[in-house]
């Protein structure tokens, strides 16, 4: 079982982005999967194009030993491009962190955070090509970097209904020893668009 939403309710001087996804996946019995991330934000538009806000983040995985890590960041963004052909946004902020792992003390950090949002209809009107990626470095420990990447696809097939493709790239620098530092999953799915 594999969910994703994204959801977006804009004002005329503000937006809320409620992200949220997961995985709870099994192979013969097993299981293989087990994460979920949550997103929300709220932006305060400064002029047409610039805007500052808060994100909260929440993330878990079994499997990387993550019990939680949990984020609250302050950012600045600037809406690059906003044409239906190409959107390009930047958000570069600071963040707090707290990180729990297994068998491990709970790790609290300052750090330097970023969100980058492009979306694209070059495929056709309907379609939604799209690139997402949240970073957080550690500013106590330089060599300490999270980056989750999804890169998609999302096709029309039935008014309101799609298919969708993405690959996500999740790397962490702080995994422990035995864990990879680059977890990589390609979905294949149905999406419905209210």
């Amino acid at each position: 079982i594999d969910v994703d939403l994204n959801s977006v309710w804009r004002r005329s001087d503000s937006r809320y982005t409620l992200r949220a996804s997961g995985e709870l996946d099994e192979a013969n019995g097993l299981a293989t999967s087990d994460d979920y991330t949550v997103i929300g934000k709220s932006d305060r538009f400064l002029t047409d194009t610039t805007y500052a806000g808060a994100n909260l983040y929440f993330e878990a995985d079994d499997f990387a030993h993550l019990k939680r890590r949990a984020m609250f960041s302050t950012y600045y963004g600037k809406q690059w491009w906003s044409k239906p052909r190409f959107r390009f946004s930047t958000e570069p902020g600071l963040a707090v962190v707290s990180e729990s792992r297994t068998d491990l003390e709970k790790v609290t950090y300052l750090a330097f955070s970023w969100n980058i949002d492009m979306h694209s209809n070059v495929l056709g009107p309907k379609t939604d090509s799209y690139l997402n990626q949240v970073g957080v470095w550690n500013m106590d420990d330089t060599t300490d970097i999270v980056i989750n990447t999804r890169i998609g696809l999302k096709m029309p097939v039935r008014p309101k209904i799609t298919v969708n493709t993405q690959l996500k790239l999740e790397y962490d620098s702080g995994a422990p020893v035995d864990i990879e530092a680059m977890d990589t999953t390609f979905t294949i799915g149905f999406g419905y668009r209210w």
